[in-house]
């Protein structure tokens, strides 16, 4: 374990090396088994994106706040708990992957991150979305799925260029009278615990987005590794897609085993009709 742990860092050295001599804006050091972020990285004056997923990172040093041109941070499947204060100094940040860490909130510096438009929150042991979501105007895209959530905030309704949302595998049972989804593309609610057909849903039979609410699909019906379905899918995020391949086929086979399906049945994400 000590030699591989040494190759790990020379290789983490060689990659920020290379990537100084380039002058590249977009750095990855991912599965290098890192429990810290490289302090190094500041010497990248003009980072636009930082790819630091499958690592053992827990804490996220001050220093991270010099990268003040970050446009894309990918965190996911660390150990991360929470996010210090410091992180919203990062106001150029548009997306953020945070899926697969024990984080059982959302730390609240993320709604403060006011430029996000891709949010992902995948099997991070939440409980709830927290009313402040509505700070984030600009989101496009927000995954949730394989969490605990039992309702959404009536805020959550507000969030009129959301474009892409997936919450499947949660324990939700009704939904917010008013939602005003007017971007919609793609709805993903499958594995809740509905009992009826969500009246709020009713309104959206006329845009042109996929719903899934299967009712009796087993989990092993559902690829376990599906944190990147939406992030490698989602409007203009596919460069984020560190995580393993996954599936945006995941919701068209939903859909072919009995989903709710309303036509038009044109995914603008794929560019491509079924």
């Amino acid at each position: 374990m000590p030699f591989n742990n040494a190759i790990a860092l020379f290789q983490m050295h060689l990659i920020i090396e290379r990537a100084l001599a380039s002058q590249s804006s977009s750095l990855y050091l991912c599965n290098l088994n890192l429990k810290d972020i490289p302090l190094s990285i500041t010497r990248l004056n003009h980072l636009l994106r930082l790819y630091l997923s499958h690592n053992r990172i827990s804490h996220i040093p001050k220093e991270i706040c010099m990268l003040d041109e970050l446009y894309s941070l990918a965190l996911d499947y660390n150990k991360l708990h929470s996010l210090p204060p410091y992180l919203i100094t990062l106001q150029t940040l548009v997306k953020l992957n945070l899926n697969h860490n024990s984080l059982k909130v959302i730390p609240p510096e993320v709604f403060q991150l006011t430029n996000l438009e891709i949010l992902w929150l995948n099997h991070t042991e939440l409980s709830e979305i927290p009313h402040e979501i509505k700070n984030l105007t600009k989101l496009d895209t927000f995954g949730a799925r394989g969490n605990n959530i039992q309702s959404l905030p009536d805020e959550f309704g507000c969030l009129e260029n959301l474009r892409w949302l997936t919450l499947q595998d949660n324990k939700i049972t009704h939904l917010p009278e008013h939602l005003y989804f007017t971007s919609l593309v793609h709805l993903n609610l499958s594995l809740n615990l509905f009992t009826v057909f969500p009246e709020a849903l009713t309104k959206f039979k006329d845009y042109p987005f996929i719903t899934t609410l299967c009712k009796g699909e087993s989990e092993e019906d559902s690829n376990d590794e599906d944190d990147s379905e939406d992030w490698a899918e989602s409007v203009a995020s596919s460069e984020l897609n560190t995580s393993d391949e996954e599936d945006i086929l995941d919701d068209l086979e939903l859909v072919r085993g009995g989903a709710v399906l309303w036509v038009p049945l044109v995914s603008k994400l794929l560019a491509c009709a079924y």
